[in-house]
C-alpha cells in the first residue's frame, strides 16, 4: 500500500468503531490511531496508559473485552 492509502480508503467506513491504542506502542505509534480516529466519522478512540503493542497484554486485553462488549451492548458507546 501507499503511504496515507487506508487513512483515504478508512473514511468510506461508517460502522461505529472503537481503536483502542496501548500509549506505550512503539509498532503502530499512537499519533496513528488518532489520525485514523479522525478519518473515521463514527469513531472513539481509547488510549490505554501502560499498553504496548499486544493484544495478550494484560493491560490491553481487559480494554479489548470492554470494547468488544460496549459495541455489543450497544451501552456505554453512544454518540
Amino acid at each position: 500500500m501507499r503511504d496515507g492509502e487506508i487513512l483515504r480508503l478508512a473514511s468510506i467506513i461508517k460502522a461505529r468503531t472503537i481503536i483502542i491504542q496501548g500509549r506505550l506502542d512503539m509498532v503502530c505509534p499512537p499519533i496513528s490511531a488518532y489520525k485514523l480516529s479522525k478519518v473515521l466519522s463514527n469513531s472513539e478512540l481509547r488510549i490505554i496508559e501502560n499498553a504496548g503493542h499486544l493484544g495478550s497484554d494484560p493491560n490491553l486485553a481487559g480494554k479489548l473485552r470492554i470494547a468488544t462488549d460496549d459495541i455489543r451492548d450497544n451501552s456505554s458507546y453512544e454518540h
